[in-house]
């Protein structure tokens, strides 16, 4: 819709699409529950994807298996990921859910 309104030089428009779309909110997970959505579609998951570390540390050992370090930085990668799900803390309807896995 912006760039419809850039094309036909229109800065009404521009400066409406701006407006609206670059509202910052600072209770946006207050803002879902009041209208009865599900907050967890805004709220911090603290979810890391360690996939592609895991890849690379994996494709890197394949091409020169003499070296040991790769088996400290998977170790490392291991317990780091361990330790994220152990602390891993989520915000549930007004209060501190922990999760350990």
């Amino acid at each position: 819709m912006y760039e419809y309104a850039i094309q036909s030089e229109n800065e009404k428009l521009c400066g409406k699409i701006k407006e609206v779309f670059d509202l910052q909110f600072d209770d946006l997970p207050n803002r879902f529950r009041r209208f009865g959505l599900d907050d967890s579609l805004v709220c911090p998951s603290y979810v890391i994807n360690t996939s592609f570390l895991q890849e690379k540390i994996k494709r890197t050992r394949d091409e020169n298996p003499e070296l040991r370090y790769h088996e400290d930085n998977e170790e490392y990668l291991i317990r780091k990921t361990k330790k994220q799900y152990t602390l891993s803390i989520r915000w549930r309807n007004g209060r501190h859910v922990k999760i350990n896995f």
